[in-house]
């Protein structure tokens, strides 16, 4: 998509800082990635879902790749926001790459530079519980189960007061 010179300007307003490793490609604040690659023409690249993950990829273009390459864009965002992956040292004192891109609110479509960090798979999953975007364990489901379970009967309840009839609590095994 070609941009026309006062979008140009919104975007240069707004920020952008060139992709590592990828000459002429530039990463937003607003989580897209801009192409300079023809003379006198700016275009924000098209962005497609990842089918499973939904993710979404560009296609880009260099010196030794002819047929072009697919690209997450979370992780040229990061790359140009916030630099290479940082190296952590583990529990065994081994270093550790954290090279997994995290998206703080785990939509995986917001691609915002403040949005995103750099962590490993166990602060992926950490987020996930923290953000309740993870499944919940087999023990929080069957307690949810059971808290759904009595705040239906004390519904029950009080309709039974309500309309002069007893309702024996099921704790009480009647």
């Amino acid at each position: 998509m070609t941009l026309d010179p006062l979008a140009l300007a919104r975007i240069l307003k707004a920020g952008v800082r060139p992709v590592p490793d990828w000459p002429g490609y530039y990463a937003t604040t607003a989580g897209e990635i801009l192409s300079t690659r023809q003379p006198r023409h700016v275009a924000i690249l098209r962005m497609f879902p990842h089918k499973r993950t939904g993710h979404l990829k560009v296609k880009l273009y260099r010196a030794g790749v002819p047929r072009g390459a697919n690209r997450y864009v979370h992780r040229l965002v990061c790359l140009a926001w916030h630099g290479a992956p940082p190296m952590a040292i583990g529990l065994d004192g081994e270093p550790i790459e954290l090279s997994r891109v995290l998206h703080g609110n785990d939509i995986e479509t917001d691609n915002r530079p403040s949005n995103l960090r750099w962590g490993d798979q166990v602060e992926n999953m950490g987020d996930r519980r923290w953000n309740a975007t993870a499944p919940p364990s087999a023990e929080a489901a069957g307690l949810l189960a059971g808290v759904e379970y009595y705040a239906r009967h004390e519904r029950a309840q009080a309709l039974a007061g309500a309309l002069g009839v007893y309702l024996p609590d099921p704790r009480w095994g009647f």
